[in-house]
């Protein structure tokens, strides 16, 4: 039911050489034809694969996205990179500007990535260049981003989330919460299935919003000490699954509102769905790859 793949080994061989380097897993992502390799980003600025190949970014990485056909693996850190997405292959630096990227994300195309800045401000990019070919500000302190279906919006966590138009001058739809309610979302998963955005804030709660009237339709306590770290969303059966940092993952039901403890090693913060739909894949602080079935917890 869970298989654990111990890649910290690999993260400490190439951490600048220190003794103490961490092995936390901040970032994960999963290569989208289900080939069945992992990609993780530790603190220590390390990429490593599960074939053992691995490049050094020089900072903490905080975000990975394959391109849809997988050959491309783009790394958002102090700067933004590109590479082979089977082994790191030929590394690129598309950005060099040390702006703290904190989400990528590509477009269905494959040639435009969705980001933010450590200063909120969101910009689609020409993949092969780096060029700029769009931006939105600003977001606020920034949380993830997620593109909605049709790629002509998308949604951003921070301060305020929001929906906002892609192009142009990227201005903003709809904003999802009145300033009045100042309150940090850091994760955001679009569930297309159901037409809704789900976000998790620094209270512990997770709040869904129809992507339809862009109104507020629930909102329940995740994690009662914390903030909520991880997020994702079960494509089939619409459970929506996250946890906090070092705190073990819950799967919350989307008819009965129970809940089911999902993995007893706790995420180190990000979780992703594997190609099959069924199978969560997420790092842990020690340096460890989890994948569970939640289908056997369902």
């Amino acid at each position: 039911m869970t298989r654990r793949s111990w890649l910290a080994p690999l993260a400490f061989s190439v951490a600048c050489g220190r003794k103490r380097a961490s092995r936390r897993i901040v970032s994960v992502a999963v290569h989208p034809a289900g080939q069945g390799h992992v990609v993780c980003g530790f603190e220590t600025g390390a990429v490593v694969w599960e074939s053992g190949a691995q490049i050094q970014t020089g900072a903490r990485v905080n975000d990975l996205d394959f391109a849809p056909d997988g050959d491309t693996l783009a790394v958002a850190g102090r700067n933004l990179i590109v590479c082979g997405g089977n082994s790191g292959a030929s590394p690129r630096v598309l950005r060099d500007d040390g702006r703290n990227y904190g989400t990528v994300r590509f477009f269905a195309d494959g040639r435009r990535l969705l980001t933010i800045t450590g200063a909120g401000t969101m910009e689609v990019l020409d993949a092969a260049t780096g060029r700029e070919l769009s931006r939105s500000c600003c977001s606020t302190i920034y949380g993830e981003v997620a593109l909605l279906p049709g790629e002509r919006e998308f949604v951003s966590a921070g301060h305020w989330p929001a929906i906002w138009r892609v192009g142009g001058a990227g201005g903003v739809e709809a904003r999802l919460t009145p300033k009045r309610e100042f309150m940090t979302f850091g994760p955001v998963v679009v569930d297309a299935a159901r037409n809704r955005a789900v976000l998790g804030s620094q209270d512990g709660t997770v709040q869904i919003w129809s992507l339809a009237s862009r109104e507020r339709t629930g909102r329940f306590h995740l994690v009662r000490d914390g903030y909520v770290d991880a997020l994702a969303v079960h494509g089939r059966t619409g459970t929506i699954i996250g946890g906090s940092m070092g705190k073990p993952l819950t799967a919350v039901h989307p008819e009965t509102g129970g809940r089911t403890a999902i993995a007893s090693a706790p995420p180190s913060s990000c979780i992703r769905f594997g190609a099959d739909g069924d199978t969560l894949v997420y790092g842990t602080e020690t340096g460890a790859i989890e994948r569970v079935n939640v289908l056997a917890f369902l």
